[in-house]
């Protein structure tokens, strides 16, 4: 249903980052930026073997993240279970 989707292309990333409540990325920069923002992050890399083989990851890649690899959608739903959790790894990354 389209009623749930929302584009907001045209807004930007700053105030975006400013009015999420969580992150969901995958490979991009962008964490590093809304970590300073104090908020939890989750990672959904289903792909990281290929991504990495194709683009490549920073070295150490799932130890440097604030968080766990989710490698598909039920995994990164049951990490969505525990903000806390999600809040200090967050708050180490910063």
């Amino acid at each position: 249903d389209s009623a749930w989707i929302k584009d907001v292309s045209d807004l930007p990333l700053a105030d975006l980052l400013k009015m999420s409540d969580l992150l969901i990325s995958d490979y991009s920069s962008v964490p590093f930026e809304f970590a300073l923002l104090d908020k939890p992050i989750l990672f959904y890399t289903y792909d990281m073997e290929a991504y990495n083989r194709t683009r490549g990851l920073i070295r150490h890649y799932t130890e440097v993240i604030p968080g766990v690899p989710c490698r598909d959608s039920g995994m990164l739903l049951d990490q969505l279970k525990d903000m806390n959790r999600l809040q200090s790894e967050v708050e180490r990354f910063s």
